[in-house]
């Protein structure tokens, strides 16, 4: 659509956006606009035909939005003095901050929806400009380094990734993602494609061992484990809610502390941004609620695979630090 408004030269074309914030991390039409108004503020592009205007409530580190009086000063500053103006406008903070205050709200959709602000979902796993931040992509693991591998998906739907993490540094890439295309039938996750991109990852780097979900794959893993062994290939099912909730709690840390990197590939970025919280009826050893990830609906078709090799990647990290490889082989010579 925007191609074709230059070429009504005769209409003097113009096009107009208008939208409540978005959801920071699915590279919505909102958040892209949103970005390159930002590239245009710093000076990093120049452009002469774009108008950007947006209105929110100022966050602040000490706000309290519990306090009646910030609260409704939140919402008159993102209303803005036009809508200030409007009869009974009292009336209207009045409902909106009754909203906040039911007990089934969730508080992130509110502050976006009525503040203007972009925050992360309520139910939105990990926080994916942290994750943007942590992008080296300038990085090379070097041949020969060890590393572990993650590998999570669906054969007949979905997607199917592999993810690699180097031991010494936490740096992951995707040695690769395979998703199903929109609206295909009969795809079906190309196995070969995904034995190669093993195989060519067991010949270059020291793979120390391959964390497998072995559901809708248990075949495939099986000929992984009597080509390169049982210590080398090892099943680790996701299903277990208490395991698995240990394990993206330490992946989430990871990030949060800054020990994982990685190589900015966008599809891993977009698989990291839709996973999405689902609470389990435990809690962590300090009486935190624990959590798996799952996608935003059963039938969405935003996937996730790729956070779930992820996070059995970095689990594998993290045994094989417990196991003390944290070094490069030594050299050697071989006497023929």
């Amino acid at each position: 659509m925007l191609a074709n408004i230059p070429k009504r030269t005769l209409a003097d074309p113009w096009s107009l956006e208008t939208t409540t914030t978005y959801t920071p991390g699915e590279a919505s039409v909102a958040e892209g606009t949103h970005e390159f108004a930002e590239l245009i503020d710093k000076g990093k592009v120049t452009e002469r035909t774009f108008f950007f205007f947006h209105r929110e409530a100022t966050p602040r580190t000490d706000e309290d939005l519990a306090d009646p009086e910030q609260i409704r000063a939140a919402v008159r500053e993102a209303s803005g003095p036009a809508i200030a103006s409007w009869p009974d406008f009292e009336g209207q903070v009045d409902s909106i901050v009754s909203l906040y205050n039911q007990p089934d709200t969730d508080k992130s959709y509110w502050e976006r929806v009525w503040l203007n602000r972009r925050v992360v979902a309520g139910r939105q796993a990990f926080d994916i400009k942290r994750w943007e931040l942590l992008a080296r992509p300038d990085f090379t693991v070097p041949d020969g380094d060890a590393i572990t591998i993650g590998f999570d998906g669906a054969q007949f739907r979905d997607a199917t990734a592999l993810i690699a993490t180097h031991i010494e540094t936490g740096y992951q890439w995707p040695l690769g993602i395979w998703e199903c295309p929109p609206n295909a039938v009969d795809w079906e996750c190309p196995e070969y494609e995904v034995y190669d991109a093993l195989k060519t990852a067991m010949n270059r780097w020291r793979v120390w061992r391959v964390y497998a979900d072995p559901p809708y794959w248990d075949g495939m893993i099986n000929h992984w484990v009597g080509r390169w062994g049982q210590d080398k290939v090892q099943e680790w099912w996701t299903n277990r809610p208490k395991a698995m909730a240990y394990s993206l709690a330490a992946y989430k840390r990871a990030m949060t502390a800054g020990d994982v990197t990685h190589s900015g590939d966008l599809v891993l970025r977009q698989h990291i941004a839709n996973a999405r919280r689902r609470q389990l009826r435990m809690l962590d050893d300090q009486g935190q609620p624990l959590w798996v990830i799952e996608k935003e609906r059963h039938d969405s078709p935003f996937k996730i695979d790729g956070a779930m090799a992820g996070c059995l990647s970095w689990e594998a990290r993290s045994d094989a630090i417990a196991a003390g490889v944290t070094r490069k082989r030594p050299g050697g010579m071989v006497v023929m």
